[in-house]
């Protein structure tokens, strides 16, 4: 409070302040006083000078109540990037609550009531917000180390080979993963391992889509997938030799093998005649032409195969017919 008395001519020798709420007084010229209490309150001053004449005013003022300030969030931890919702839930105290300023600690501010915030980067951070009411009185709040985000596990791995063989089908795995303490990996039906760097012996030939989840202490996972493959390796079989005696024992001719999607089979008498074809792996030579059968004798054959990677060949020899 300032006193602005006129003196008129004298000297004022006293003041006696009384500031309305039964409590706070004073005699000092210019005194401060803290009120407890929002309210209306009637001042009263009275002085009195040299001459012993004294005077009184008396002036209302008004205490605008102090906002308080408070909030929720939610989570409050979890993995970065962390999505935060804020709650306002903070008091006018009969006064209206018009400006709101929060800092979450990130760098981002917001003026909402219950704001969001992404904590891009694994931290804790400390949250604060500042209320402020139609008459400019604010209230401020702060919470130290109120959010969590941890680091995110990062998965990452390569394959030695990528692409094998049924010959070799074994293939490592080494991981490259960062911020990660658990390996989970699956390589396919009933296949799994949770070893950092697990070798795997493939069953079959064929694609598999290796997956691993990695994790750690904060159970923050990510996953990381890939493709390996084993690949078939076409194989073929021609005997030397049959005798076609219906005694359930070596009695036709043919090529035999695996992952042939074509095949032809011609035979030849050693005079160049062709005594027999067949496009049917399952239809091999008998050892009969035209429903008779052959004499004893080599014979030549044509083999034609295409195999399932497209690979075209051809196999010449002499077959012997023995009984």
């Amino acid at each position: 409070f300032q006193d602005l008395s006129n003196p008129n001519g004298s000297t004022i020798t006293s003041r006696g302040w009384s500031f309305g709420d039964g409590i706070g007084t004073s005699t000092q010229t210019n005194p401060s006083y803290n009120y407890s209490t929002a309210g209306a309150y009637n001042v009263t001053l009275i002085i009195n000078n040299s001459f012993n004449c004294p005077d009184t005013i008396t002036k209302p003022i008004t205490v605008d109540p102090l906002p308080t300030a408070d909030f929720t969030a939610t989570p409050l931890t979890g993995c970065a990037p962390l999505g935060v919702t804020f709650t306002d839930l903070s008091l006018g105290n009969g006064a209206l609550i018009t400006n709101r300023i929060w800092d979450f600690g990130d760098g981002n501010i917001s003026n909402g009531t219950s704001p969001s915030n992404v904590y891009l980067n694994a931290n804790i951070y400390d949250v604060s917000l500042i209320v402020i009411t139609q008459n400019n009185c604010s209230d401020t709040i702060q919470r130290i180390g109120y959010i969590t985000a941890y680091p995110q596990a990062t998965a990452d791995f390569v394959a030695s080979p990528y692409i094998t063989t049924v010959f070799d089908p074994i293939i490592s795995f080494i991981d490259q993963s960062t911020n990660t303490s658990v390996w989970n990996w699956s390589f396919g039906p009933n296949i799994f391992s949770s070893t950092q760097n697990p070798v795997v012996t493939f069953p079959d030939s064929g694609s598999y889509l290796v997956t691993l989840v990695a994790n750690n202490a904060n159970n923050c996972p990510d996953t990381a997938q890939t493709i390996v493959r084993v690949e078939p390796v076409p194989t073929f079989y021609i005997p030397s030799g049959f005798t076609p005696n219906d005694d359930g024992v070596n009695d036709y001719f043919g090529g035999v093998g695996a992952d042939i999607k074509n095949y032809e089979l011609y035979i030849f008498n050693r005079w160049g005649q062709q005594i027999y074809v067949s496009k049917d792996m399952a239809k091999p030579w008998d050892g009969r032409h035209k429903d008779s059968m052959v004499l004893i004798d080599t014979y030549v054959y044509l083999i034609k195969t295409v195999n399932i990677k497209n690979e075209e060949k051809e196999y010449h020899g002499i077959v012997s017919l023995i009984r």
